[in-house]
């Protein structure tokens, strides 16, 4: 099942997510019933549902607000401590690949590191030209008790609830670097 968020449009030509609202509320019910009927036998739905339902529940300004909320608590359950840093608090200029780079030159970065759904859209020769080595991730679904047939490439969440605090130590095994 795929969940995702109704969000509205400013426009046909793409939104930050800081700008991108929510077109409803009545996601977050559906979402949290669809999670707790599918996860609530697994044997570590306890330890996650409740925080989980807390932070869906909130009132959320934006889609940015909540995608930060969440991804600083998933960190959390699997040991991640890689810093954030919020791009709103730089001075960046450009769209796409441009914008990567004056984020990646305003942090200080000598490497940037995509993951394959970006080789469509991404001009590797931008990095290069600001002398940025750009590297591809790499990513194999880990296997993992599932209590059922194994299904590849499920939400962070499905391995949250079936393996706990040994969720983070399998991911961190799965990804490889190739420039």
């Amino acid at each position: 099942m795929y969940l995702s968020v109704p969000v509205r449009k400013k426009n046909r030509f793409g939104q930050s997510i800081n700008d991108t609202v929510f077109a409803n509320k009545t996601w977050k019910k559906k979402h949290l019933k669809s999670i707790y009927f599918s996860y609530k036998g697994r044997p570590y739905f306890n330890e996650y549902y409740s925080r989980l339902e807390i932070l869906l529940e909130q009132d959320w300004v934006n889609l940015a607000q909540l995608n930060i909320a969440l991804t600083t608590e998933l960190m959390k359950w699997l040991s991640i401590s890689t810093k954030i840093v919020d791009s709103r608090e730089l001075t960046i200029e450009g769209q796409k690949t441009k914008m990567l780079v004056s984020i990646c030159k305003a942090l200080g970065a000598t490497d940037y590191l995509s993951n394959p759904g970006a080789v469509s859209y991404l001009e590797e020769h931008l990095f290069l030209k600001a002398g940025i080595v750009h590297h591809w991730q790499g990513f194999s679904s880990p296997i993992y008790k599932q209590g059922r047939t194994f299904l590849p490439d499920l939400s962070v969440i499905d391995m949250l609830f079936n393996v706990g605090p040994y969720a983070g130590d399998i991911i961190k095994t799965c990804g490889w670097i190739s420039d």
